[in-house]
């Protein structure tokens, strides 16, 4: 989780509990209990949101990872493949084959 994130839920929850434990100071001001609640809720749902995130950021990590390792096996194959073209033909016979190459 970043960071920014962490710290703006968190400062968000210290703020909840500390109003909670002083809540009859504050009520004059217009801080109200279902404001905590939600409050509350949208802290939990903002925790919940970054976890899942967090989750898609190690599967598409992970989902790179096999890409870039099959586009490496692609490169290899077309380099040998070619190399007998290029080894074994004239330059002028290359775009034949689909190669076009011109060294």
């Amino acid at each position: 989780m970043s960071k920014t994130f962490d710290q703006n839920v968190e400062k968000a929850q210290v703020l909840v509990a500390g109003i909670k434990k002083n809540f009859a100071e504050v009520e004059k001001y217009g801080i109200r209990m279902e404001n905590l609640a939600k409050l509350e809720e949208e802290s939990a749902k903002a925790l919940a949101m970054i976890k899942e995130v967090e989750e898609m950021r190690e599967i598409v990590s992970l989902k790179l990872q096999a890409a870039n390792a099959q586009l490496e096996s692609v490169k290899g194959s077309y380099a040998e493949i070619r190399q007998a073209i290029r080894l074994n033909y004239p330059q002028e016979q290359w775009a034949r084959f689909g190669l076009m190459d011109k060294r």
